[in-house]
């Protein structure tokens, strides 16, 4: 029997490609180019088996850089391929610089003598000042090793430069090329530019060249003008230049054999020392979109952390997949909800039931009265189970901690709440689609549905026979809102 892909549903796509087209591209990976082009190609038929719709692309709730990072980080766990690619190319890149083989010799001889483009300046530059620059030097006619050096450029910038305690192994990086150096990141360094060339054209080429070498006394302005012939409107590029220095100090230089001494990634792992895995985890992390998406949706105030401890409890249970995907889609607005339709031009974006505020996460599963009466239905059956009462909004974000996290308690509640989630979402799709707005039919289709999910669970041994037939008569108990 032939499926087609667009009848799974979205957990099952998800983890085809988690599980099957991932590994698979990975296995080949080493062979592609390496240009963002051909792994946009690569990444293509990803998506689209993900977010298609009756043979068309359909529309993407969730971006693909969100759904590839960890689960603890707002992601579903994919790989991030690019993010995995340059923490790769890092590693080849650390062990060409560590190794003393011919060919990387004749790497190394072959880009400081053929040249360095920025522009249309050509610049000679040492196998150091390149891989330390932090701007697009282009190297011509050699892509694998412009691809190298792009990625360690962009390791570099997840990285603190930090002095060495001791003046006899620390590296103050005075001898970086002016147009290369890494240490000009002030607002506003793309409109200066074409000042700073200028001044590597009248001579200042590298940023040890405002400092007189006997004294280590950072040159003023008045006297770069005698000696350099500088213009009188680059006053303030001449101040930004002694901040740089004044930041370094008078730290006497290190050669090119531990040229990334004083460089380390989180701030105590030095750079020569990083794993493929430390800085594939450190590039996801700075990405960092979990809190801004989820107060955007919700309209609360929380951190990472705050939000992966809510979205945790659901990734960590005995859920089914398809009940973990919900919650996480529900938790970071992945729904097509009206006012995530109205942004795109296809609905009026209110409440199809209330048909006066809009339809967004809150109003959907916290404030509209449909989503009411089903919290306040299951409430009663909790209320029964653990005496005590819930409002909708403590359902929605898992906030009751006064049970065990492995108890059968907790099971209990997770199913009651995914249910009331999954039947409001449920019970909306079927007015708006089907036109049926029974809203006692659908209390009396969840309270069985909750009967043989209990039965099930008991079934399967998830829950004991004593747990479950106290579920089960707690909701035969509780009567059906009128």
């Amino acid at each position: 029997m032939y499926w087609k892909s667009q009848s799974w549903p979205f957990h099952v796509r998800l983890k085809v490609v988690q599980c099957i087209m991932e590994p698979m591209i990975l296995y080949y990976l080493p062979l592609l180019p390496w240009t963002k082009k051909a792994l946009n190609s690569v990444l293509q038929p990803l998506r689209y088996l993900l977010w298609k719709k009756r043979d068309k692309m359909g529309i993407t709730w969730v971006a693909w850089n969100h759904l590839a990072t960890p689960k603890r980080l707002g992601g579903v766990g994919i790989l991030n391929l690019s993010m995995h690619m340059m923490a790769r190319r890092f590693s080849l890149l650390q062990d060409m610089c560590s190794n003393s083989q011919p060919w990387i010799s004749i790497v190394k001889y072959f880009i400081e003598n053929k040249g360095l483009t920025h522009g249309r300046t050509t610049i000679k530059a040492s196998w150091w000042q390149l891989l330390n620059g932090c701007i697009s030097l282009r190297i011509p006619g050699s892509s694998c090793v412009q691809h190298l050096v792009t990625s360690w450029q962009e390791a570099l910038l997840l990285c603190v430069w930090k002095p060495s305690s001791s003046r006899e192994h620390c590296n103050s990086l005075q001898k970086e090329l002016l147009v290369s150096s890494r240490l000009l990141c002030w607002p506003g360094k793309e409109r200066l530019r074409s000042q700073f060339n200028r001044l590597f054209r009248l001579g200042v080429k590298e940023v040890g060249d405002i400092v007189e070498v006997p004294s280590q006394r950072i040159l003023e302005f008045t006297e770069a003008r005698q000696l350099l012939r500088i213009p009188p409107n680059y006053g303030f590029i001449w101040q930004q230049l002694q901040n740089i220095a004044l930041m370094q100090g008078p730290l006497p230089l290190q050669t090119g054999e531990q040229p990334w001494i004083d460089w380390s990634l989180r701030g105590q792992t030095p750079l020569l020392q990083v794993t493929t895995n430390l800085l594939y985890h450190c590039s996801v992390e700075s990405l960092g979109w979990l809190s801004s998406k989820a107060e955007e949706e919700w309209k609360i105030h929380k951190s990472d952390h705050g939000w992966w401890q809510i979205l945790q409890r659901s990734w960590h249970s005995k859920l089914p997949l398809v009940a973990k995907v919900f919650i996480w889609r529900v938790l970071i607005g992945g729904l097509p909800l009206g006012l995530a339709l109205k942004r795109r031009g296809l609905a009026t974006g209110t409440c199809f039931f209330c048909t006066v505020q809009m339809e967004d996460s809150t109003h959907r599963f916290i404030q509209c009265p449909i989503a009411c009466q089903i919290w306040s239905y299951i409430s009663q059956i909790w209320q029964v189970l653990s005496r005590s009462y819930l409002t909708p909004r403590q359902w929605v974000f898992a906030q009751f901690t006064q049970v065990d996290s492995k108890s059968e308690m907790e099971i209990v509640f997770l199913f009651l709440r995914y249910w009331g989630l999954r039947h409001n979402w449920n019970m909306r799709n079927a007015f708006v689609f089907d036109g049926r707005h029974g809203v006692k039919a659908y209390l009396r289709k969840l309270k069985g549905v909750l009967m043989w999910q209990f039965s099930l669970l008991e079934q399967v041994e998830i829950l004991s026979s004593v747990e479950c037939s106290s579920c089960l008569l707690a909701i035969q108990h509780v009567p059906l809102p009128m």
